[in-house]
């Protein structure tokens, strides 16, 4: 689980509150390039003086920039101590995430041994490759978005099962069970999925060190062996919904898993 001490919460709340929005991220990445005027950030974005205001006071209030006068001129700069924090905190949610569906992969693997299909695979020539632990072939990737972004945590993951055997319209209790607890110490203890459009699931798991986790969501998007969509949110701190979506395609014989984890501490993933 990703978890954080009071302070860096009361910071990682200002701060993903100031990214929602498309236009202070874009004032975000503009002063990278260096302070700039009040009046210069707000040119291009065709909004009236006062409401642009609004936004600098959420990007100060977050900590995210500072002000300067100058004379009768007040200038704004990018502050990135704030934004720091925020990355380290996606690249935590980006190992959680990396871990489980690399389990995922050799869960896999596993079924197909166990369970091979009648006729081989065209990407049978590649089973070494699906051997060294990840259970999945071809190119990986995982990465936690830069904070200038609307916040995300994306993995990709190729596999040598198909979409079908990959997810179908989701995971059984009895398989995630197998997979989501990735180490000995993060045991799946309950496993209670419901998987229909508003239907509930319900994980409960440990983690090193005796610690117990929890978390809960509704589905929001059932596509069989195409999309899953839910929401996510730890019973330790059950306002903070986040979204959590999985997409599946055809990839060479096998599947393409694109994961996305989005909209943390973001009113619009409830």
């Amino acid at each position: 689980m990703v978890k954080c001490h009071d302070n860096v919460d009361d910071v990682l709340n200002a701060v993903f509150a100031a990214l929602a929005d498309p236009t202070r991220r874009k004032v975000l990445q503009t002063l990278e390039q260096g302070s700039l005027s009040v009046g210069q950030l707000a040119e291009p974005h065709g909004m009236s003086l006062p409401g642009f205001m609004k936004h600098l006071r959420v990007l100060e209030t977050a900590g995210l920039v500072t002000r300067a006068k100058d004379g009768r001129v007040v200038n704004l700069a990018l502050l990135p101590e704030p934004m720091q924090e925020a990355a380290m905190w996606l690249s935590r949610y980006e190992k959680f995430w990396s871990d489980r569906l690399d389990a995922l992969g050799r869960y896999l693997y596993q079924q197909e041994e166990l369970n091979p299909p009648m006729e081989n695979s065209k990407n049978s020539k590649n089973s070494e490759d699906s051997q060294d632990g990840q259970g999945s072939q071809g190119s990986q990737g995982s990465e936690a978005s830069s904070p200038q972004e609307r916040p995300s945590v994306n993995v990709t993951r190729h596999y040598k099962a198909s979409p079908e055997k990959s997810g179908g319209p989701g995971p059984t209790p009895q398989a995630l069970a197998r997979w989501f607890g990735p180490d000995p110490e993060s045991v799946v203890s309950v496993a209670d999925l419901d998987v229909r459009v508003g239907g509930r699931y319900h994980i409960r798991f440990g983690a090193p060190g005796g610690e117990v986790h929890d978390v809960s969501g509704v589905y929001q998007v059932v596509m069989p062996s195409e999309k899953l969509v839910f929401s996510w949110a730890w019973k330790s701190t059950p306002e903070r919904v986040s979204q959590v979506s999985v997409m599946l395609r055809p990839w060479d014989g096998g599947c393409e898993l694109t994961f996305v984890h989005e909209k943390f501490f973001d009113q619009a993933a409830r």
